[in-house]
């Protein structure tokens, strides 16, 4: 990120009111080559706080950077791509990666805001288990005498399939992202009002019976034509996930998709009556491409 790396969940610090304060300063000041920023979004139970939880800023930071990304883009007329470090390890009171699933819910939600690079916090552990506050700080990738974790395998899991995703993702620009959700509202989507794109393009409903982000995307070399990045947003915690949310999408005028789902599986499918059909797993995410 040419030296300069923005904090997420800013907001409230002297000189800004709003993390989008932060953002935008940083992109007016520095007129970025890529805007790239962290956000360890997994938080332990504590008796500080009680129960883990997902901190609720997560999606609208992501929303911020992508806008910021995409706005910066069309100003300088270059590409200015998003990139994201996510958390696989426990630190400050953030939970330890448990296992694949809430690995990968963090790098698919990514992908439905338009994240162009996922990176990893942190490789290598710290040479320490506790902080000066005593906080627990947990093994990365690689443990203290340089063996692979298995949180390694997680995240090499996860980041395999993204990169078997690459080419058709990457023809693709972010354009915004829409929530679903059935029962109450989570508090990731109550922050992320205001941020979302107001209708997609070619999809006329969608039902859902768990938390849902659907990005929409653009065919860089003919902005006509859609894609949509869809990401099981419900909790990834293992005792709070369900085993996949059940998703109906009805499309406007579309025959056929291609749907590219993890492990490289890429499915082409005759649309009936416009109504596709998916369960998609905890913590993963499809992208499907209209034909």
């Amino acid at each position: 990120a040419q030296g300069w790396q923005l904090f997420g969940d800013w907001e409230g610090s002297e000189g800004y009111k709003t993390y989008e304060d932060y953002v935008a300063l940083f992109c007016e000041t520095v007129q970025p080559y890529t805007l790239s920023f962290d956000h360890y979004a997994l938080i332990d139970k504590h008796e500080l706080w009680g129960d883990a939880f997902l901190k609720p800023d997560f999606f609208y930071n992501l929303a911020v950077i992508a806008k910021y990304a995409r706005k910066l883009t069309k100003e300088l007329n270059r590409y200015v791509p998003a990139y994201v470090y996510l958390q696989c390890m426990g630190f400050e009171g953030k939970r330890n990666l448990e296992d694949y699933e809430m690995w990968a819910w963090q790098c698919y939600t990514s992908l439905a805001f338009g994240m162009h690079g996922i990176q990893a916090f942190c490789y290598f552990s710290m040479f320490k288990d506790a902080d000066n506050d005593g906080y627990a700080i947990s093994d990365a990738l690689v443990d203290r005498n340089g063996q692979k974790t298995p949180t390694y395998a997680y995240v090499q899991r996860a980041l395999k399939d993204i990169k078997a995703l690459e080419d058709v993702y990457m023809s693709y620009d972010w354009e915004g992202t829409k929530a679903f959700w059935s029962g109450d509202k989570c508090e990731l989507f109550k922050q992320l009002e205001g941020w979302e794109i107001d209708k997609l393009t070619d999809i006329t409903n969608v039902q859902t019976d768990g938390d849902l982000l659907i990005g929409q995307f653009e065919k860089c070399q003919n902005t006509d034509k859609k894609a949509y990045m869809l990401a099981n947003a419900t909790n990834p915690y293992p005792e709070k996930r369900v085993p996949c949310i059940n998703v109906s999408l009805y499309f406007d005028g579309v025959e056929c998709v291609t749907v590219y789902k993890p492990s490289a599986k890429v499915e082409k499918i005759a649309l009936v009556d416009g109504t596709l059909r998916l369960q998609i797993p905890c913590g993963e995410g499809y992208f499907i491409e209209i034909e």
